[in-house]
């Protein structure tokens, strides 16, 4: 919806909060209760996420330059990311929450 109307922004930090919303679901799932004790960082969750082979490092990776991206001291640089950049950014993201999202599935018929 943002992205159609040119809020590339807006967009990108959707797509962030989303994919973290996700891990946080799939670590408190898994008992880390360190949420609710204190913030868990992005960088924590990614670390959980490889350490119990939820993603791989391309996806560590790709997951790092987003939350690079939608940092507020960097997201007035987004403004200039071409449209196809920013779509094939959201496609990879929408991908990768249906493949957690299953592995979440997974992990709750055990």
């Amino acid at each position: 919806m943002f992205l159609k109307e040119g809020l590339t922004p807006p967009s990108l930090v959707l797509g962030y909060m989303s994919v973290k919303a996700m891990l946080n679901a799939i670590y408190l799932h898994r008992g880390g209760w360190a949420i609710f004790m204190n913030e868990i960082s992005f960088d924590e969750l990614l670390l959980f996420a490889r350490d119990q082979n939820i993603i791989d490092l391309d996806t560590e990776l790709f997951l790092g330059e987003i939350c690079f991206l939608t940092n507020h001291k960097y997201i007035a640089a987004t403004h200039n990311l071409q449209k196809e950049h920013v779509t094939s950014i959201m496609s990879r993201i929408e991908e990768l929450l249906y493949s957690l999202s299953e592995k979440f599935d997974e992990r709750l018929q055990i």
